[in-house]
């Protein structure tokens, strides 16, 4: 028994004086490791940077419908052609909608005037309400008399690149303006 023990220790003995691929295994250990948080921190940055893309376009789509006296329906499509550029390299297409709304109270009700959906083909309604009917609106927003709002509703589902663990998430972002120099009640024909 006494000569297994023996064996036993002097064989961990020539394991701990045997170091030459040491470096080798710490490495094949922490290879995954770090590839794992490139990865992660990868498709992170991807993600914040989309993020502010979609905020970027629901801005200035927002902002470029309130800028004129009038909008057209040529208007409001070069308007969404601009989103594709805002977004280089995500680009538009089945994954991202754009849903413009021109809210007025009308009869103490807020109430839907005009919608234009474009700069992209997902399928999704808007949380404003439809065209003609009663808005939805957030409690601590008030559309006064005699005032237009107009609405921006981005939408764009985020497919993972490298990770997809936790699947799709759809990005949201809503963008209100008042328009600067009318009221923006309706959207003139071509």
């Amino acid at each position: 028994m006494q000569n297994i023990i023996r064996k036993l220790v002097a064989s961990i003995k020539r394991f701990y004086r045997h170091d030459e691929g040491a470096v080798a295994v710490e490495f094949a250990f922490l290879l995954p490791v770090f590839t794992s948080l490139f990865l992660m921190f990868f498709e992170t940055s991807y993600f914040i940077l989309l993020n502010l893309k979609t905020q970027h376009a629901a801005v200035s789509v927002g902002d470029l419908v309130t800028r004129d006296e009038t909008i057209s329906e040529s208007g409001i499509t070069d308007l969404f052609l601009i989103v594709d550029h805002i977004l280089t390299p995500w680009g538009t297409g089945d994954q991202s909608r754009v849903i413009v709304s021109a809210v007025s109270d009308v009869a103490d009700i807020p109430t839907v005037l005009w919608q234009r959906r474009g700069a992209g083909t997902l399928v999704t309604t808007s949380a404003i309400g439809l065209e003609g009917g009663d808005a939805t609106m957030p409690t601590s927003f008030v559309v006064r008399a005699d005032e237009t709002v107009i609405i921006t509703e981005f939408y764009y589902t985020y497919e993972p690149l490298v990770i997809p663990i936790f699947g799709s998430v759809t990005l949201n972002k809503t963008t209100y303006h008042r328009p600067r120099l009318s009221m923006l009640q309706a959207v003139e024909a071509d």
